[in-house]
């Protein structure tokens, strides 16, 4: 999204609202994949990541239940 959905909240909102448009999956990433980008360490990548998947998860709704049908890869959702 070139850093559009920075701040945990914008990322919430966007995941709420991409769930509530029917999205089956949201893509959620932490680092740039843009050509030239620079690499970050795991921890930075993490310490990204993990605020807004524990967000989206709390946020309930629609995200809550997909992961109930997600099976192994709802997984990731306990972190």
């Amino acid at each position: 999204d070139g850093g559009m959905h920075a701040s945990v909240a914008a990322a919430v909102a966007a995941a709420r609202t991409m769930a509530a448009s029917g999205c089956d999956v949201i893509d959620v990433g932490a680092e740039s994949t843009r050509p030239g980008a620079e690499r970050i360490s795991q921890e930075e990548e993490l310490a990204r990541l993990l605020p807004v998947l524990r967000a989206i998860r709390n946020s309930g709704g629609a995200e809550e239940d997909a992961a109930e049908g997600a099976g192994a890869g709802a997984t990731a959702w306990g972190q």
